[in-house]
């Protein structure tokens, strides 16, 4: 097996994106599976093509994104992306979105197909604070899921793909939202197997 597993740039004036850096500290494999990671930019309209060049390099089995959500108390994977971009600060190459569909004519939503209430109840028995959420927001977090899920639909691989957010470490210790990741992969992986 072969997981893409991908964090974000910081944005917003940080210096550090949590997300990011938990994902750069996952090992090599872990499960039986080989863990590829990348970073993606914080970009409404450059973020896709990277994420599509890397799923079509790396052809994994499973793709899983991962946000920051500054403003959550916990790890959530995420349920659904929804078709809408909109934001109150500007993506890093400046641009702001207002409501804009992600794809004109698209499904309103995409729905995981992760088991994401496996991974929060998992995360949750090892004392990690999780819960399941509903959508992924509207920011370029979702404007990737939704992508993501897009791609899945279109067939072919990889065969399970979606979202987790992270908190801010104040909220989360940083070597529990790393426990958490990885304990979100295993479910993953046994997903798969």
């Amino acid at each position: 097996m072969r997981f893409l597993v991908t964090g974000f740039e910081p944005f917003g004036g940080e210096t550090r994106n949590v997300s990011w850096e938990a994902v750069r500290a996952l090992p090599a494999a872990l499960f039986g599976a080989e863990i590829v990671t990348a970073r993606l930019p914080v970009e409404y309209d450059g973020v896709m093509p990277v994420l599509l060049s890397l799923m079509e390099a790396e052809d994994p089995d499973a793709v899983l994104c991962v946000g920051l959500a500054a403003n959550r108390d916990c790890l959530t994977p995420e349920r659904r992306a929804v078709n809408r971009m909109a934001s109150k600060i500007a993506d890093n190459a400046g641009v702001f979105r207002d409501g804009q569909p992600i794809l004109p004519g698209g499904p309103e939503s995409l729905f995981s197909d992760l088991p994401v209430e496996k991974m929060a109840e998992a995360m949750s028995a090892a004392g990690i604070p999780a819960r399941v959420s509903g959508s992924a927001g509207t920011f370029v977090c979702n404007r990737v899921m939704y992508g993501l899920l897009s791609a899945i639909a279109a067939g072919g691989r990889p065969r399970l793909g979606g979202f987790l957010h992270v908190p801010r470490e104040t909220a989360v210790p940083f070597p529990q939202i790393c426990r958490g990741l990885e304990i979100g992969l295993q479910v993953i992986a046994e997903a798969l197997s």
